[in-house]
């Protein structure tokens, strides 16, 4: 029996410049997933690989979440 293909996923992954999100947001990297990361520590930020695409950004922020969508994470993922 086939397995059926795998979608590749878009995750956004908040709190994920380090620790438990950093982990998390490496492996869906691993599994081919389409992975950003935001963060509101810009030097656990800047100390992110690139193909994490992490951003600084305070999710509890509406307004700059709604930015963040629109600027970033759209034209990245093609929305």
């Amino acid at each position: 029996r086939r397995a059926a293909p795998r979608m590749t996923r878009h995750v956004l992954v908040t709190a994920g410049a380090s620790g438990l999100g950093r982990a998390m947001a490496e492996a869906f990297l691993a599994q081919g997933d389409r992975v950003r990361v935001v963060d509101a520590d810009p030097a656990a930020v800047a100390a992110c690989p690139p193909e994490l695409g992490a951003a600084v950004l305070d999710v509890t922020d509406e307004e700059g979440v709604a930015r963040h969508f629109a600027e970033t994470l759209a034209p990245a993922w093609g929305e």
